[in-house]
């Protein structure tokens, strides 16, 4: 890697990175629109305060572009010194500064250093930001090394300069890959009704042959262990990709609430769900998850499942039963002598199979 001496910078000449790894999957315009966006999802503020209160302290240079002075590592820092900089910016996206005695001022210089490409930049940013102090998210961390992996770097390569297992890295490309795919065809980050992008839903759920068959993907594609091309989905099953992404993630426009809040029981009963047509006509006409899975759940296990949820609503009952107020209450005497019928005969019934067992014995 090849990075310049440090040199001393004017901050008005530096430009924010429009691409920058942290956004992955978004685009923007102009630096107005990367502050906008760094400011919740990157704490600025923290920042801006700690320049307000402490002064500019150099304890790490910024990593720029030579010739476009685009900064590749120190945006956070760089965003922040333009907000305290640039009240007309302060305004365009509804920021304060925070109140602080006896304010110091931001730096006009910082320290740099250069580099003629991104790639040149690739390993130090790598190392800090995927595995290092400053981790970025899944979706940023996926991005990064699917560039990579684009711009001809080998797969283990990528893997070991990241410092991941193989097959992690793998996981997380082939989810980029398909994310990528389903937004070319309009899906929208931002218009999910979860309050979050769980990235890990879809790259987890990639990883699971019966998900990928269900995408469409070749039979020497289902073991997931190789990186997918960048339009992996084919045409043929484009609407299937529209539908596992509205289930995992929801669409407001659409006024479709995704039926995947956790990996587990939910996306697992997904991926069950995929094979059996009966469960897929359920869960299309409802959209509840939890119908279509009651379609292929065993009897054994619903009843399981029904008792340990009547066991509990029992006992949030019985603490509150002091509570019981006898006048005009007839309908709830009825309610609790139906229920101690109920349980007499499951129990009986519970009974008679455990004899039955024990006397083929």
């Amino acid at each position: 890697m090849t990075i310049s001496e440090l040199e001393t910078v004017k901050v008005s000449t530096l430009n924010l990175d429009l691409h920058n790894p942290r956004a992955a999957g978004q685009q923007f315009k102009d630096a107005e629109e990367v502050i906008a966006f760094l400011r919740p999802v990157a704490d600025l503020n923290e920042i801006v305060t700690s320049i307000l209160t402490n002064g500019w302290i150099e304890f790490e240079p910024l990593i720029a572009l030579r010739q476009e002075k685009i900064v590749l590592e120190g945006n956070r820092r760089l965003a922040s010194i333009m907000l305290i900089n640039d009240e007309n910016l302060r305004n365009s996206i509804d920021y304060k500064l925070p109140v602080v005695n006896k304010p110091k001022s931001a730096p006009e210089y910082v320290q740099v250093r250069f580099v003629d490409s991104r790639e040149e930049a690739r390993s130090f940013i790598a190392f800090k930001h995927i595995n290092g102090p400053a981790k970025w998210a899944a979706l940023a961390k996926a991005k990064y090394a699917a560039d990579w992996v684009d711009q001809g770097s080998d797969i283990h390569e990528v893997a070991q300069m990241i410092g991941d297992n193989h097959s992690t890295i793998v996981r997380m490309i082939n989810g980029w890959r398909v994310l990528q795919q389903a937004q070319s065809k309009g899906f929208d980050l931002n218009d999910i009704t979860a309050k979050r992008f769980n990235f890990s839903h879809l790259y987890t759920a990639m990883s699971k042959p019966i998900f990928r068959e269900h995408l469409g993907l070749a039979e020497d594609e289902l073991v997931g262990t190789s990186v997918l091309t960048k339009t992996p989905i084919p045409a043929s099953h484009e609407t299937m990709l529209r539908e596992a992404m509205l289930w995992m993630y929801g669409s407001t426009s659409e006024m479709r609430q995704h039926v995947v809040k956790s990996q587990n029981p939910d996306l697992k009963q997904l991926v069950e769900v995929l094979p059996n047509t009966r469960a897929m006509t359920q869960l299309t006409a409802t959209n509840d998850l939890k119908l279509a899975y009651e379609v292929i759940m065993p009897a054994s296990k619903r009843f399981e499942e029904l008792l340990y949820k009547t066991v509990q609503q029992a006992e949030r009952a019985n603490g509150v039963a002091s509570a019981f107020d006898p006048d005009g209450q007839g309908e709830l005497v009825e309610q609790i002598n139906l229920l101690a019928e109920t349980v007499k005969a499951m129990r009986a019934t519970m009974r008679a199979k455990i004899t039955a067992q024990e006397d083929d014995l």
